[in-house]
């Protein structure tokens, strides 16, 4: 582990808990210092604060939201009888159209300070949600240590590359987020014009800035590593990586690593829960959150998958109260690891992200190809700077291509003849040559976009009860 500078000790030791704690009445200095212990808690203690966690949850939950309160009284569930996990998996796996639809039924009474959001991305299911003042400092607190494995803590010079506003802020909130980032020594470059001219205005500042730690968007650093590659840039090398918001390949870390000459950490997190997973310094899977959510992998009946095996990533966030999420279902396919990290933490590892369920496609032999079968393809040819794959139909396929310099005859049907070779001969590829692939709203770069039909939604027959 990387030494911390004078400022970043200072700025842990004093400035943070002056700042966070006295001068804004948050509990966040506190919350941290707590989590940090929990990391090296046994794997029993680990437990038995889940369940306790899980038990307290599930009876605010019952008590005070109105969609949990109904389902108890439909499903014969009882919080109190919550003293191991198979109780609790009796309860229903929710996805993001339950969610939506309930709407302010899952809202608790909570009559605190809460704090309210949305999310839609890749999903392009908008959903609305909320958590109180408490969450979200335990949630942030999390976020610090899990960023501290990369010796990327509180105080930390940073340079990020990473989605902004689309809407320009007042005033006042650009003097007051100026004053803090400042404080933090954090920079925010966006990732949503990345293009020559702007990565040789970012490389110049990386010069000028000299930054301990860069933070980014997994797919605009890996364009921007190549693009340093090819014109034989080499900027001063940062102290650690951190890389999120999209899957990280492994030919993606080489790549960034060796343009920056610093190591890689990748992060795993949702504007719901935040951090749910990084790498410490073993770089063995990701360490989940497992002190302040519990995480399950289930297979496609809503049982648990065993370690090794890929499966629905589903989450329960122990600490909100505004707005309980208890068993969601968020999307992502994951893989638990089948033995803890050497490092010593008792946190449980994911061995890796396997992406959204959308970023498969659906094969007319019923089938399914992964998603991340393309971009180990496409990486094979070095004129595709950008590539988006969307299949409209089972048999029909679509794939967007951006080069520079052009693909040449030989390379383009050495792709083809590739692609076919997966997707089999009967689905009709449609070739596309553009000079731009739009990015999401959250500034991420879909890469596969599958069919709604054909896939399986995290499901069990207390789920199908609810629909």
């Amino acid at each position: 582990m990387t030494s911390r500078s004078l400022y970043e000790r200072a700025y842990r030791r004093c400035v943070f808990p002056v700042v966070s704690g006295r001068l804004l009445g948050r509990r966040t200095a506190r919350y941290l210092a707590a989590a940090e212990a929990a990391q090296w808690w046994s794997v029993d203690t680990l437990a038995r604060h889940q369940l306790q966690a899980i038990a307290e949850l599930c009876q605010h939950a019952q008590n005070n939201c109105p969609w949990y309160r109904a389902q108890a009284e439909q499903l014969g569930l009882d919080a109190r009888r919550i003293d191991h996990l198979d109780e609790f998996r009796r309860w229903p796996v929710l996805n993001r159209e339950t969610v939506v639809s309930a709407g302010e039924l899952m809202y608790s009474d909570h009559s605190g300070p809460v704090t309210c959001s949305a999310t839609g991305g890749s999903t392009g299911i908008p959903m609305a949600y909320r958590f109180d003042r408490d969450s979200g400092q335990r949630r942030a607190a999390t976020t610090y240590r899990g960023y501290g494995w990369a010796s990327a803590g509180l105080g930390a010079k940073t340079l990020s590359i990473w989605g902004t506003d689309f809407q320009p802020a007042s005033w006042r909130r650009r003097v007051r987020d100026g004053m803090i980032n400042r404080l933090k020594r954090q920079r925010t470059l966006s990732c949503f014009a990345f293009d020559t001219k702007s990565m040789s205005d970012y490389f110049g500042q990386l010069q000028r800035t000299r930054p301990q730690i860069i933070h980014a968007y997994t797919n605009p650093l890996y364009e921007f590593a190549r693009f340093l590659r090819e014109n034989s840039l080499s900027p001063p090398p940062p102290r650690s990586i951190l890389v999120g918001a999209e899957r990280l390949h492994g030919f993606q870390r080489d790549e960034i690593e060796s343009a920056f000459k610093a190591p890689v950490f990748e992060t795993y997190g949702s504007r719901e829960f935040l951090l749910i997973g990084a790498e410490c310094d073993r770089h063995e899977g990701l360490h989940i959150s497992a002190d302040t959510l519990f995480l399950e992998i289930l297979d496609d009946d809503g049982q648990p998958t065993p370690p090794g095996d890929e499966g629905h990533v589903v989450i329960t966030d122990l600490t909100n109260r505004a707005m309980p999420l208890i068993r969601f279902a968020n999307g992502d396919r994951a893989i638990a690891a089948r033995s803890l990290c050497s490092c010593g933490r008792s946190l449980p590892l994911l061995a890796g992200i396997r992406g959204r369920v959308l970023d498969m496609i659906q094969l007319t032999d019923g089938a399914r190809l992964p998603g991340e079968f393309f971009p180990h393809l496409m990486k094979d040819y070095p004129a595709i700077r950008r590539f988006q794959v969307r299949q409209t139909d089972e048999q029909t396929i679509q794939i967007q291509l951006v080069t520079n310099p052009p693909l040449d005859d030989s390379d383009f049907a050495d792709l083809r003849r590739r692609t076919h070779e997966r997707t089999g001969s009967v689905v009709e590829i449609e070739w596309d040559f553009v000079d731009s692939i739009p990015l999401t709203q959250s500034g991420k770069h879909q890469v596969v976009i599958g069919l709604d039909a054909g896939h399986r939604p995290v499901s069990s027959p207390l789920m199908e009860m609810n629909r």
